[in-house]
């Protein structure tokens, strides 16, 4: 594996010449695409870079209503470092397969929709494409929920794993936990799964940096110029099915969290107005192999943060992977 360098994280300032004379053209060189299908035949849609020296491999899960995109420069530092990367959209986002008319809506009936997904895409694609078999997996927010659960129930593919903001825990001021799951799941079930949740607003996809969930301006601009190239990722709303399964996945995830015994290193965000830091703190609670890193005035999504806290993040997630490769 390569040496790790600060200077190959970009500042705030360098981002834009950075992404004319660089990486643009790197991510139409090096990132490929295709499809495959998942275990029920939902078809879903991937991106990898695979790296010819590749001292081994990760896997990126995406949060919600992400799409591969948003992590072409994730990708570019991953592969720079010596790493193949492989990322799949998950099952109702950008390019993958829908189970709802509306575009904006994402549906899914259950987690073990994802995990199953997430292990199809392992056998199907990443073993069959990575050069060492040595596998890492990095899950942001919905797609940490998702790295958790996977974990637990198939601890064998991966040596260590990243959870940068995972979802561990959901809240809705003025609603107990308890009741909002009950209602949730009886929603679900009487066939209101495919509506929004009650309380959403659809609204078009503006430039709104202030309220974002990034602290990097550049990189904002970047990811929301990224999904304007494809019409497929304004998917942005939950539908009731989506949440009730989300609910009771967290739920799963916590009863199980002593089956977990794959390394794994934990970034929260002080300012996250996504997730609630009280998962989080349980998941680090209820099992020896997780260590947490906190960046106080980070916002949930912690890749477009600020200059120092990017170094830092970066560095410390090669020096966790370069633990377990050998």
């Amino acid at each position: 594996m390569n040496i790790f360098d600060e200077k190959m994280i970009r500042t705030e300032k360098e981002f834009p010449i950075f992404l004319k004379n660089e990486l643009s053209l790197w991510v139409e060189e090096n990132i490929k695409d295709g499809y495959f299908e998942s275990y029920d035949g939902t078809k879903l849609h991937y991106v990898k870079a695979v790296n010819p020296e590749e001292g081994a491999a990760v896997v990126i899960s995406h949060g919600f209503s992400e799409y591969a995109g948003k992590f072409n420069e994730m990708i570019y530092y991953f592969y720079n470092m010596g790493f193949s990367v492989f990322l799949v959209e998950h099952r109702g986002h950008a390019l993958s397969q829908r189970f709802v008319a509306d575009l904006e809506n994402v549906y899914i009936k259950s987690y073990d929709e994802y995990i199953q997904d997430m292990k199809c895409f392992m056998d199907k694609i990443v073993l069959e494409n990575s050069v060492t078999k040595k596998c890492f997996l990095f899950g942001h927010s919905m797609g940490g929920c998702i790295s958790a659960l996977f974990l637990e129930k198939y601890p064998q593919y991966f040596r260590a794993a990243v959870l940068s903001a995972p979802m561990l825990s959901m809240e809705v001021k003025g609603v107990p936990d308890n009741l909002l799951k009950l209602f949730m799941a009886v929603a679900a079930k009487c066939g209101f799964g495919k509506k929004i949740v009650p309380g959403l607003k659809k609204t078009e996809p503006e430039y709104d940096f202030v309220n974002s969930n990034a602290l990097s301006e550049a990189r904002y601009a970047y990811g929301l110029d990224e999904k304007n190239k494809v019409p497929q990722t304004v998917a942005h709303m939950a539908t009731i099915s989506w949440a009730a399964a989300s609910l009771k996945a967290m739920e799963k995830l916590h009863k199980n969290a002593d089956k977990i015994k794959t390394p794994i290193l934990l970034f929260q965000a002080g300012l996250d107005a996504m997730v609630t830091p009280k998962g989080q703190d349980d998941f680090a609670n209820e099992t020896e192999y997780v260590d947490k890193v906190r960046y106080p005035k980070a916002k949930h999504e912690i890749f477009l943060s600020s200059d120092s806290d990017l170094r830092d993040y970066y560095s410390r997630i090669f020096e966790f992977f370069g633990k377990y490769i050998f």
